[in-house]
């Protein structure tokens, strides 16, 4: 996926989540049932799992790919995504 469509599938998604947040919002206004808004909450923490996911595929195959196309891939390289991949799942 290009770098334009990969920004834009990220930024949808973002938004998908930004629209549950306010119903979850919307709901805890309401007085909702706890079950019901911890469904949407496990549903929001899915879709930014999945998010930081993506970001980190792309991260990788620009740190370890595209940047370094015709250069051999150093330690330090891997290194870099490796602490990406820690912070994110940390």
């Amino acid at each position: 996926m290009e770098r334009e469509e990969v920004q834009k599938d990220l930024l949808r998604r973002i938004k998908t989540v930004k629209g549950h947040l306010n119903g979850i919002e919307k709901m805890i206004e309401e007085g909702k049932g706890c079950q019901e808004v911890l469904i949407q909450i496990a549903a929001v923490r899915a879709a930014l799992s999945k998010i930081g996911i993506a970001i980190l595929e792309h991260h990788a195959v620009d740190c370890l790919v595209e940047k370094k196309e015709g250069e051999p891939i150093t330690y330090q390289d891997v290194e870099e995504v490796v602490r990406t991949i820690v912070k994110f799942i940390d």
